[in-house]
């Protein structure tokens, strides 16, 4: 296994540096957070995130062999072979078999058994959901597992505050449909002096986010369904970017001139399309890559 300490800004920013490092994805690492940082207030105490990042025993990367050397006409014609080939009409020993064509290719794991479990070998049941059988859990399971994770991380802070919980119906998509990966429950939480848990322009909330979800995905293999707020900061942002939304829309049509938003996260972004969704003279775009992605308001 390898292992890497990293610190930067944020956890995301952390996390994305160190599988880089490890040249790896995701699902193939154990993130570990040592130190979720903080953006401090009004600059002051600001404290970069720091967390260890370690590849799965099962995620080893298979070495991929080298290719066997198949000389053409000319170079065969010169007598040449390269060195530790066997001689021109002799089989090349370990050459991969040529499947005919038409002839179905075998799967590279006939029984399907997931990688880190040997062949024919039962599967963990633990594994198997993992593998795609893992089981919905409800809102309220939701609810007491986000609980639970919420008041540990505060304790771990050292922040004291008490979770809210709060059951959300389902949210649209930019489509206008059901979203079935919209949150279920929200953890609104309530204390004296939190404006560290909210950070500037939500920073510091969204890095919270960030790291209740890695720990929400580890026990229940899901993640987003549950929303962390702070005194209701989510909820009036939402109802300021609606507002927001609106007045730009009627001045998009007022000036027949398009108009873009300053960037925002993905969620914000959302909830502005969402706003406009059913607007009969406006339409909303995304543009922009990372942090750096705005939505632009234009006349239909």
């Amino acid at each position: 296994m390898q292992s890497v300490e990293v610190q930067a800004r944020t956890v995301d920013e952390a996390v994305r540096i160190a599988l880089q490092r490890l040249g790896r994805s995701y699902e193939e690492v154990d993130v570990e957070v040592l130190r979720p940082g903080t953006p401090g207030v009004l600059g002051i105490g600001a404290e970069d995130a720091l967390v260890r990042v370690t590849t799965r025993p099962g995620a080893v990367r298979p070495t991929i062999p080298a290719q066997p050397y198949y000389p053409g006409p000319a170079v065969q014609n010169q007598g040449y072979r390269p060195q530790g080939q066997p001689p021109i009409g002799q089989p090349i020993p370990n050459a991969r078999p040529v499947q005919p064509i038409g002839q179905p290719i075998p799967p590279a794991i006939p029984n399907g058994t997931p990688i880190g479990v040997p062949l024919g070998a039962p599967v963990p049941a633990a594994i198997a959901r993992g593998a795609g059988n893992a089981r919905a859990f409800d809102a309220n399971e939701l609810a007491n597992i986000g609980r639970e994770v919420v008041t540990n991380l505060l304790r771990r802070m050292r922040i004291q505050a008490r979770p809210q919980v709060e059951f959300m119906p389902p949210e649209p998509d930019e489509n206008g449909e059901e979203d079935n990966q919209s949150p279920l429950v929200t953890i609104n939480l309530i204390g004296g002096d939190l404006g560290v848990l909210i950070g500037r322009r939500g920073e510091a909330l969204t890095d919270l986010q960030y790291v209740f979800n890695l720990i929400m995905n580890k026990k229940t293999r899901t993640w987003g369904r549950v929303m962390i707020d702070v005194e209701g900061y989510r909820t009036r942002r939402k109802a300021n970017l609606v507002n927001l939304a609106h007045r730009m829309a009627d001045q998009v049509m007022a000036t027949r001139q398009p108009i873009t938003l300053e960037p925002m996260p993905a969620h914000e972004r959302r909830l502005v399309h969402i706003a406009l969704l059913d607007h009969p003279y406006i339409r909303s775009e995304s543009f922009g890559e990372g942090d750096e992605r705005k939505v632009t308001i234009f006349p239909k």
